[in-house]
């Protein structure tokens, strides 16, 4: 309730409303409960219920508590609010109240006036309020994210709303302590006039909470409830976590790494230190096996790597020592003999896996570009594999090695490209010019030309490089990731 005494310049700022008043002071006499040093006080104060309303009443409350020597009347006149108080009539004053009555939304004023016993004006006032019954539109409200394992995360409320929205009210899953207007089971809070980060403490105990809201406009007109915002509470971290490292030692940058942590929810791994990439709150399954990348650089990795669960509760957290040493057999296919060429469709691969003691004995198949009697079927696991590459005309050709475990688990496949018989040939471009055709081997880092006048070095493939021969032989370079390279010649 807004209080009004007799003090000069109240103005109420909103679609243009305002009360303003005239205060005739007479000598010797004094308001506010200011005594004169002559006379007896006269101490008198009034309010309007309220400035804006959604109730069709409005109150103006009187309250006399030092009538002084002197008798006082009051009169309401020009009342836009209906003909529910007696109008321009003295009528005596003391403490009580006068209902205003009306059904008309928008703006409503009266005139209030204050005499003394001979008519002398003493105060004048026009009242104004506004009355409407528009209700706020309903808050849209959610939590930054879906789980938390704190007790106080920020409830977002929408911005966008109307200046004329004030107080919103919260109930659902949270506690009311310490909050100042409680009410049923959630509590008011006051609205600033933009977005709203408003901190709420839920119920305890795991479980999903929900939590619902309402705003209050100034005229105290309240909006239906909002769509319900949920958050997952959990705050016990997951059971019997782990992470094993396939092999101390590996021959490429890829580590594998069994995960394993029991929780009704999901649950992430995170690594950092000597990684290619941060991995940062990957989802995995109980018992799965990922792969983590380091530096790509021979020498002795260490990663930090832990596990959580979706609101952020860790169960371990663990120091992973690998040395990654080129030479050493690890899963992958290898052709004996070379790396990614072949001059003969009879071949022998090396197969390598590097697996976990408990999924033995394992099972392989190798399929792809491959033929042979041990080919694309299921076969006991063995590392040297004769195979024939077809078709066996020049050409890119792909492997892939696949492995299966004791409980029948698939693993991912493994592949490798090995290019067959590549060739290099001359072509006339016009007298003394030959065009080079070589083979995309796509594997070839770059390649490098020899025996032309034209210098081609460390060059990306293309489809014929123009040359004049200068040498004996026009010779071919191929780099490859590994450092190893193929060189093949044609005379011109």
């Amino acid at each position: 309730m807004e209080e009004y005494f007799v003090t000069e310049g109240t103005t109420i700022n909103r679609v243009g409303l305002k009360i303003s008043y005239l205060l005739v002071v007479v000598p010797s006499l004094w308001a506010c409960g200011q005594p004169s040093s002559s006379e007896s006080s006269f101490n008198f104060s009034y309010a309007l219920e309220r400035i804006y309303t959604g109730a069709s009443t409005n109150v103006l409350t009187f309250d006399l508590t030092d009538p002084g020597n002197d008798s006082y009347t009051y009169s309401i006149s020009s009342l836009t609010a209906g003909t529910s108080v007696v109008q321009d009539a003295e009528l005596p004053l003391q403490s009580g109240a006068i209902t205003f009555t009306y059904q008309t939304e928008g703006i409503h004023s009266a005139d209030f006036k204050v005499s003394r016993g001979n008519g002398t004006p003493y105060i004048f006032e026009i009242l104004a309020w506004e009355y409407s019954v528009e209700l706020p539109e309903a808050p849209i409200v959610s939590f930054r994210t879906t789980a938390t394992k704190s007790l106080t995360p920020n409830l977002i409320v929408s911005d966008g709303r109307s200046d004329s929205t004030t107080e919103i009210f919260v109930a659902g899953d949270i506690s009311t302590t310490g909050k100042a207007k409680v009410e049923d089971s959630g509590f008011w809070e006051e609205l600033p006039l933009t977005s709203l980060s408003l901190p709420v403490t839920l119920t305890p105990g795991d479980g999903l909470k929900t939590v619902n809201a309402k705003f209050k406009n100034i005229f105290g007109n309240v909006s239906t409830a909002g769509v319900p915002a949920q958050i997952l509470l959990k705050q016990t971290p997951p059971a019997n976590c782990e992470a094993t490292p396939i092999s101390a030692t590996i021959n490429t940058n890829k580590l594998a790494i069994r995960m394993e942590a029991v929780d009704p929810y999901q649950t992430y791994y995170s690594a950092f230190g000597d990684v290619y990439a941060i991995v940062n709150q990957n989802p995995f399954a109980n018992n799965e096996t990922v792969n983590i990348f380091l530096e790509p650089t021979v020498g002795t990795k260490t990663i930090n790597v832990s596990i959580g669960d979706i609101a952020g509760n860790n169960c371990l957290q663990k120091d992973i020592t690998v040395t990654i040493d080129p030479n050493f057999q690890s899963e992958g296919i290898w052709l004996q003999g070379a790396t990614y060429t072949s001059e003969t469709e009879n071949v022998v691969i090396d197969v390598f896996f590097d697996h976990f003691a408990d999924q033995n004995p394992l099972q392989m198949k190798v399929t792809g570009d491959v033929s042979g009697p041990n080919t694309q079927a299921w076969i006991p696991y063995q590392q040297n594999l004769p195979v024939v590459l077809t078709p066996t005309t020049s050409g890119s050709k792909r492997l892939y090695a696949q492995y299966k475990d004791k409980n029948g688990v698939e693993s991912y496949l493994i592949t490798r490209r090995i290019f067959l018989k590549p060739t290099i040939t001359l072509q006339d471009a016009g007298a003394p010019f030959k065009n080079v055709i070589v083979s995309n081997i796509l594997d070839a880092v770059s390649l490098t030309i020899t025996g032309c006048s034209t210098a081609y070095n460390a060059v990306a493939y293309q489809a014929a490089y123009l040359c004049q021969p200068n040498a004996a032989t026009v010779d071919v370079t191929y780099l490859f990731d590994d450092t190893s390279t193929l060189t093949k010649s044609v005379a011109p």
